[in-house]
């Protein structure tokens, strides 16, 4: 694996395979193979900070990693650590002492309370002239949907009218779209 370190020889900084590594390191120019040392740079000590991660109905008591002097805010996408497995999350809440705060530095906060975004479950309801069906299906939080057109939860095919999402705004205008994890709520007619 190449590194990039500065080489007096080609007075640049340019490719290096490592040749020996301890608390110095013997390093190999690839570009005029001059060999010299070098002292690794330290890298920061990370800091582990209690995340609740929410998934549907289900929450856990995880962990999350930052850089010290890192600041964190409402709506940033992490990645979420429970023992050997990781999801992705948004922030959706900050717990710095007995407050909860829109954003704070990593040093400040107690807890993290995110929501699962890899997969998530959208809600819906169907109109179907004098009856609304509620519905819900899990998809990926990446999965588009568009305002004006068709799509199956549960059995039933509906076109999709008008979405609300988890910010609040309503979005109505056709061809319009949202991300599965953005999504409070999609409203549709039946076909």
């Amino acid at each position: 694996m190449d590194h990039s370190f500065y080489c007096s020889s080609c007075d640049e900084e340019t490719p290096h395979q490592v040749i020996s590594s301890s608390s110095t390191m013997v390093v190999q120019c690839s570009r005029c193979g001059a060999v010299h040392r070098e002292i690794p740079e330290a890298e920061p000590e990370q800091v582990r900070l209690k995340t609740i991660i929410s998934s549907g109905l289900d929450s856990r008591v995880c962990s999350s990693e930052f850089t010290p002097g890192e600041a964190v805010a409402l709506g940033d996408h992490i990645v979420v650590e429970c023992g050997e497995e990781a999801s992705g999350a948004e922030v959706t809440g900050i717990e710095s002492g007995q407050k909860r705060v829109k954003k704070a530095l990593v040093s400040e906060v107690t807890t993290l309370w995110t929501r699962a975004i890899d997969t998530v479950l959208v809600r819906a309801s169907v109109h179907d002239g004098y009856l609304t069906k509620a519905l819900a299906r899990d998809y990926e939080g990446d999965d588009e949907f568009t305002i004006g057109k068709g799509v199956e939860f549960e059995g039933v095919r509906f076109s999709i009218t008008h979405m609300k999402l988890r910010n609040g705004a309503m979005i109505t205008r056709e061809g319009r779209s949202a991300r599965a994890y953005e999504i409070r709520r999609i409203y549709g007619t039946r076909f």
